[in-house]
């Protein structure tokens, strides 16, 4: 079991993201309408994300394989491209910028590594969400960052096959 996050009164949102419109100046992100970069974005929860940020007025762009089924708003703009094959895969990102990415589809080092790396010069945050899947299937519960995790390299894709 894992921790769920705090939802805002009445919604079924998670409060980071209601309250991404209103990030501190101190911030590198702007606190006015951002370009947002969703690695991921049409299924779990990668899909209220994005519905999430437009509902605040921000631009939203996905990048996926095309595989899964897209319902998201007309207004999001869709690139297609697959992290499996590097750099190569990721051709649809290049020369472009956004205010923030977020990444809700790395399983592996091999899929980060490559887009962090691609968009260090390109975005002004780079959030990663991770998934309990690096702790293999723990019979405690909950499941705490103290666990003790799979070594590298040893890890199930989001289809539960193993991955490198």
């Amino acid at each position: 079991m894992v921790a769920l996050p705090r939802y805002a009164p009445g919604t079924h949102k998670p409060l980071a993201i209601n309250r991404l419109h209103a990030t501190s100046a101190a911030s590198n992100i702007p606190t006015s309408r951002m370009r947002v970069l969703i690695l991921g974005g049409t299924q779990f929860i990668g899909r209220h994300i994005v519905e999430s940020l437009l509902e605040t007025g921000h631009i939203v762009t996905t990048l996926t394989r095309g595989k899964s089924l897209d319902q998201l708003p007309s207004e999001v703009e869709r690139l297609r491209g697959d992290r499996d094959e590097g750099l190569s895969g990721l051709e649809a990102l290049r020369s472009r910028s956004w205010d923030l990415c977020v990444d809700v589809s790395g399983y592996t080092p091999r899929q980060v590594r490559p887009s962090a790396e691609m968009l260090r010069a390109s975005v002004g945050r780079y959030v990663f969400v991770s998934a309990v899947s690096v702790y293999g299937d723990p019979q405690d519960r909950p499941v705490r960052e103290t666990h003790p995790r799979l070594p590298v390299g040893c890890c199930r894709d989001h289809q539960g096959r193993w991955r490198d």
